[in-house]
């Protein structure tokens, strides 16, 4: 990076500066002055500012290597920012695909969750509809025996009503 700057100073050097009728007047920072406004009228902050002072009188060959030597920095100072501004969106990046994968995975395992107690549920209902038919089965069953059992004890009644009709005159 010296020996470009050293290169870009004696390129600057070499150049016979043109009379001063002819020079434009326009420094880098007027250039830097006259486009800011145009990209933004908000005044930059940070690394990227630039600044508006009234652009100074033509530089010597000394000023212009200052001039060249800070403009080198400033954007290097700008590469900085841009890396920094990289990198931490890099990190945002991998901080947000971690939550995603995470959450990802919170959900899979609740759905799991839901289909395992959907299975509990439907198993329960089976044996719940089996325990009522069986029920309902023995309840039939229960009142078939009632049945029974209550036209026997009719057959027994009337028995012993026919039998013993005859004898009601005995016992007096």
């Amino acid at each position: 990076m010296k020996k470009l700057q050293r290169d870009l100073a004696d390129e600057i050097d070499a150049r016979e500066p043109a009379p001063p009728a002819a020079l434009p007047k326009t420094t880098i920072s007027a250039l830097l002055r006259g486009i800011g406004p145009s990209i933004d009228e908000a005044p930059l902050a940070g690394p990227l500012a630039v600044s508006l002072a009234a652009p100074p009188a033509p530089p010597t060959a000394a000023g212009r290597r200052e001039e060249w030597s800070s403009l080198i920095d400033r954007i290097r100072e700008s590469a900085r920012y841009v890396r920094d501004v990289e990198a931490e969106a890099r990190s945002r990046d991998e901080q947000m695909d971690d939550l995603v994968r995470r959450v990802s995975a919170d959900m899979a395992e609740a759905e799991a969750r839901v289909r395992e107690a959907e299975a509990r549920l439907a198993e329960v209902e089976v044996r719940a509809v089996e325990q009522i038919r069986a029920a309902e089965a023995r309840a039939a069953l229960a009142e078939r025996r009632a049945r029974e059992t209550e036209e026997w004890l009719v057959r027994i009644q009337e028995t012993i009503q026919t039998e013993f009709s005859g004898t009601a005159g005995l016992d007096r």
